[in-house]
């Protein structure tokens, strides 16, 4: 919610250039639209982006493979402030969202299982009004509960 008040979202679109044109003029209030091919190529481009959102914090977060919600959320992660800005029970519809796409395109991919059953291990435990951040201190928690 902070990105389209702030109008710094990147909103991904799929579709025929004449639509997407429309749309984009529509949603540029929001951020910077970018027709990214046909009809459900900007879904597919969501999708990964929530695979990595909920993957591999830390991985991406430096160099090139950098992004703005990594610069934005990395004080809640190490402060452990999840007050919501971005809910993790959006996570659980994004990711089930990749599973769709990832079983129309056969493609294999291998973490999300294990991401939707965290994300939705992490809303059962009354964490899904949270924001995102609390991931990282839930997993931590798991792993504390587990040794």
């Amino acid at each position: 919610m902070d990105g389209a008040t702030a109008g710094t979202l990147s909103i991904m679109l799929g579709g025929a250039p004449d639509a997407a044109a429309i749309a984009a003029e529509i949603l540029s209030a929001c951020g910077t639209p970018v027709l990214l091919g046909p009809l459900r190529a900007g879904e597919v481009a969501k999708a990964c982006n929530q695979l990595v959102v909920s993957a591999m914090w830390e991985l991406l977060s430096g160099g090139y493979a950098g992004s703005r919600l990594l610069e934005s959320r990395r004080d809640k992660l190490v402060t452990g402030d999840d007050s919501p800005s971005s809910m993790a029970v959006y996570m659980v519809k994004d990711l089930r969202f990749a599973a769709d796409i990832a079983d129309a395109t056969g493609t294999s991919a291998v973490l999300l299982p294990t991401l939707r059953a965290a994300f939705d291990e992490l809303v059962e435990a009354g964490l899904g009004e949270r924001d995102i951040a609390v991931s990282r201190r839930f997993v931590a928690s798991r792993d504390t509960r587990a040794r």
